[in-house]
């Protein structure tokens, strides 16, 4: 059964933004300033690791690796300041709601850094990758915080108050899928609609679980056990969104470990690399 944590509304929501590249920063902050927006007393840490070779204590290859990405786009320092600037930007065209961000910038590895600052999170917010800090920071956040993360692949609905999006749980009953959704009803609760699907199964008892769990919140929803019709079950889900014009997926995410996952994949690296909608996800 899903376990919403009794003491999750008694402290002030702590939202952290990480910025890994220029073209995403916006995005990412736009998503960070809407998802703290349900707590008049939240806070953004806005986060971006400058990963410079000349300083990093990590392995030969790392390290030649990211001297190789300054001949592309630049020194470290440079990327960093681009990313600062667009930050600045951002707080000062959006007050008085980015009043309650802060910036904070660390040097070293971007996975060993972002371990740092995730304790304190109540949500993860990272973009889709577009270099190699990026794809650290994702992997680190999904598979080693042990906190909820909201995956941005786009800037369509960044910036849409959680009040206004229509919401879709992909539901199994698994633990990272019920993680998932207690960690995600702070959001849940404020959602102008909320639709439970199940893709190829049609268990009463499933469905009791999560029923019960979302009664319990007072959050409102319809169930829905659908085929999977010969597509594959990220397809249809998918489907499901749009069909629903959900504005936001929550999902248990990965299933085994990280090799294991990247050696045979599964529903969740599809819809991460298909969706046009972010995901509130869990492993």
């Amino acid at each position: 059964m899903v376990v919403v944590d009794a003491n999750a509304a008694k402290h002030a929501l702590q939202v952290l933004a990480v910025l890994t590249d220029e073209g995403s920063a916006r995005t990412v902050l736009d998503s960070a300033e809407a998802a703290c927006r349900i707590d008049s007393g939240g806070h953004i840490l806005a986060l971006h690791v400058c990963v410079d070779p000349h300083s990093l204590v990590a392995s030969a290859e790392e390290i030649a690796l990211q001297r190789l990405r300054e001949t592309r786009e630049g020194p470290a320092s440079v990327r960093s300041e681009r990313i600062h600037r667009v930050f600045d930007e951002w707080v000062n065209s959006n007050r008085p709601a980015t009043e309650r961000a802060e910036w904070r910038e660390r040097v070293g590895s971007a996975a060993t850094e972002l371990l740092k600052e995730t304790a304190q999170a109540d949500v993860i917010i990272v973009g889709k990758p577009s270099n190699l800090d990026g794809s650290d920071s994702l992997h680190c956040a999904l598979h080693s915080s042990k906190q909820l993360v909201l995956f941005v692949p786009t800037s369509a609905f960044s910036a849409a108050p959680f009040e206004d999006r229509n919401a879709i749980i992909a539901w199994v009953p698994r633990d990272q899928t019920r993680r998932a959704v207690a960690r995600a009803m702070p959001w849940l609760s404020v959602a102008k609609s909320v639709t439970v699907i199940s893709v190829g199964r049609d268990d009463s008892n499933e469905t009791a679980e999560i029923a019960k769990t979302l009664e319990l919140a007072d959050v409102r929803a319809e169930f829905k056990c659908v085929s999977a019709d010969g597509e594959s079950v990220g397809a249809r889900i998918l489907r499901e969104v749009g069909a629903a014009e959900a504005r936001y997926l929550v999902m248990g995410a990965f299933e085994h470990g990280p090799l294991i996952e990247w050696l045979v994949g599964r529903v969740t690296k599809e819809i991460m690399a298909k969706t046009d909608v972010p995901l509130l996800l869990m492993h």
